[in-house]
C-alpha cells in the first residue's frame, strides 16, 4: 500500500495524473502542482522535482521520531539531526525552480559537478541554520529538534555558547558555499545559466533568511531556560560572504 501510495504521489507530482485521485486534501496541491508545471518545466526537472518532494515527505515522519526523542530527554545528535533536516528544510526542491523562473537549464553534466551539488546542500544548512536561530524558543517551547539544543547536549555546551557555535557554522558554510561557486564558475566559466542559477541561490538563501527573521511566527529575541537570552540580528552587505546571524 505504502509503494502504491508513493507511485500516485510521484505521478501526481509529474503532472502524468489527469484527474485529481481521490486522498487527503493536500493531495490535490501536489496535484494542481505538478499540472502547472508540466507544460512549463523540461521532464527532467520534473521528475527531480518530484523526487525531492518525496524525499521532503519521507522526512516528515522521521522528524516526528525525533520530536518524540525531544520529548523523552533525548535529543538527536547533530549529524542525526541534520541528516533529517537539510532535506526537511524544503530547500532542494526550490532550487529547481530557479530554472524555471531564469528560463535557462543547467546542463545535467554541470548539476553533476560535486561545487554545484555542495552549493545545493550548503544552501539548505544555511538556511536550516537560519530557522532553528529564529525558532528556538518556539522549538524549545514544544520540546521539538533544533540544532542548537542538539549542539549543546552532544558537546555538553552552554545554550549560549552553543548559539555562538551555531552562528559560527553559518559562517564557515557560508565561506564553503562561496568557495564551491568560484569552483562551479572555473568549471563553467561561459556559462549563462550558471551565472543565473547561482544568483538564483543567493536570492533564496537571503531572501528565506530574512523571511525567518521578520515572519511573526519566529523571533528575534530567543528566551533561555535559565532566565537570560539571545538577540539575533542579521548583516547583510553587497554580497552573499556578509549574510549572517549576528547574537
Amino acid at each position: 500500500a505504502g509503494a502504491q501510495k508513493d507511485q500516485i504521489l510521484s505521478a501526481t507530482l509529474r503532472g502524468d495524473v489527469e484527474t485529481c485521485p481521490s486522498g487527503p486534501p493536500c493531495l490535490r496541491g501536489w496535484w494542481e502542482l505538478g499540472m502547472s508545471l508540466r507544460s512549463r518545466m523540461e521532464r527532467r526537472l520534473l521528475e527531480r522535482l518530484s523526487s525531492r518532494f518525496e524525499d521532503w515527505l519521507l522526512t516528515l515522519d522521521e522528524e516526528a521520531r525525533l520530536a518524540k526523542r525531544c520529548r523523552q530527554g533525548r535529543p538527536p545528535s547533530v549529524a542525526e539531526y541534520l541528516a533529517v533536516r537539510l532535506v526537511n528544510i524544503g530547500v532542494f526542491p526550490t532550487l529547481l525552480f530557479i530554472e524555471l523562473t531564469t528560463g535557462t537549464a543547467v546542463p545535467e553534466a554541470i548539476a553533476a559537478h560535486p561545487a554545484f551539488q555542495a552549493i545545493e546542500l550548503l544552501a539548505a544548512g544555511l538556511i536550516t541554520i537560519a530557522n532553528d536561530l529564529f525558532a528556538f524558543t518556539k522549538d524549545h517551547e514544544q520540546s521539538w529538534p533544533n540544532l542548537v539544543s542538539s549542539l549543546a547536549a552532544e558537546q555538553q555546551l552552554s545554550l549560549h555558547d552553543a548559539f555562538a557555535k551555531t552562528a559560527a557554522l553559518h559562517r564557515t558554510w557560508l565561506a564553503e558555499l562561496l568557495c564551491a561557486e568560484e569552483e562551479l564558475l572555473v568549471a563553467a566559466p561561459d556559462m549563462l545559466c550558471v551565472k543565473r542559477w547561482l544568483r538564483g541561490v543567493h536570492h533564496v538563501v537571503c531572501g528565506l533568511t530574512r523571511w525567518h527573521e521578520c515572519a511573526t511566527r519566529y523571533r528575534s529575541v530567543q528566551e533561555l531556560p535559565d532566565g537570560g537570552h539571545v538577540e539575533l540580528a542579521l548583516e547583510f552587505g553587497s554580497r552573499l560572504g556578509s549574510l549572517g546571524p549576528a547574537l
